[in-house]
């Protein structure tokens, strides 16, 4: 199970568990108050769409999935390490990083995170295997 899967299952048992709480605050009447419902409703899509918003890439045996994607300025983007070796997440050009020298993870680490403030077009690569490349867009 996906971890947006796992999260959208946890936020529906948390809205089942408000409704039962509305219940039992209504003296166990069989009628919930509809803004309790439409409260529940908005809680839920505010959080699916911060879940829908988290942007992942994933470094493999084969390189970076998605390896381009685009964003908006201001988004954070996120790499998890799931290959058999070691993830170093810099910007272009290897071994500089001159590109965006902020971002580079400094160092091997199983996630590493980043906020693209600024627009453009910004390449990177896994510093300890530099034949795997990415694009972030940032529009």
């Amino acid at each position: 199970m996906s971890q947006t899967s796992k999260t959208i299952l946890i936020l529906v048992i948390l809205a089942a568990l408000v409704i039962i709480i509305a219940f039992a605050v209504n003296g166990g009447s069989d009628v919930v108050e509809e803004d309790e419902i439409t409260q529940v409703e908005e809680e839920v899509e505010e959080v699916t769409e911060d879940v829908e918003e988290e942007i992942i890439i994933m470094y493999t045996d084969d390189g970076f999935e998605p390896a381009e994607i685009t964003i908006e300025a201001g988004q954070t983007v996120t790499w998890i390490d799931d290959s058999s070796g070691r993830m170093w997440v810099a910007s272009a050009v290897h071994p500089t990083h001159e590109d965006l020298p902020e971002f580079d993870q400094l160092g091997q680490r199983n996630t590493y995170s980043f906020t693209f403030e600024e627009e453009g077009e910004w390449n990177f690569h896994n510093h300890l295997s530099s034949e795997h490349t990415g694009t972030v867009i940032v529009e």
